[in-house]
């Protein structure tokens, strides 16, 4: 059976391991970025803080 692999048989373990490394710091750099966005974009806890109309 053929090992079926994502990236071409000319990298080394070595740059593959690279390349894995290199996905999970990317990945979780957006994961903190989205989370921020949607702390900024959604209404604070309680819905009243940035409520214009609450008195």
């Amino acid at each position: 059976m053929t090992r079926v692999s994502c990236f071409p048989p000319c990298l080394s373990c070595d740059c593959r391991e690279w390349y894995r490394r290199n996905f999970t710091i990317t990945f979780l750099m957006a994961r903190v970025t989205l989370q921020n966005m949607w702390n900024n974009l959604s209404p604070a806890k309680g819905g009243k803080k940035n409520d214009p109309t609450a008195t």
